[in-house]
């Protein structure tokens, strides 16, 4: 075995890596896309009127500051 069937080899291996690697990483990109196509179906971002108005009722009220009595 020459060097050049090494290199051969390894360019093989290297190959079959990234092929791996590609074949993953389109997977998660399609259940990314297929979770996000559901999420827009099924009506989560159809409320545009909330988030903003909710930020500006507070529920909580302030507790007053106690100040030290003077005597």
């Amino acid at each position: 075995m020459g060097p050049a069937d090494i290199f051969t080899a390894k360019i093989n291996q290297l190959m079959s890596v990234i092929i791996i690697l590609l074949l993953a990483s389109i997977s998660v990109a399609a259940l990314f896309l297929v979770a996000f196509l559901w999420s827009v179906k099924t009506g989560q971002y159809d409320d545009e009127i909330s988030p903003p108005m909710r930020m500006l009722f507070d529920d909580t009220k302030p507790v007053p500051k106690q100040t030290k009595d003077p005597l």
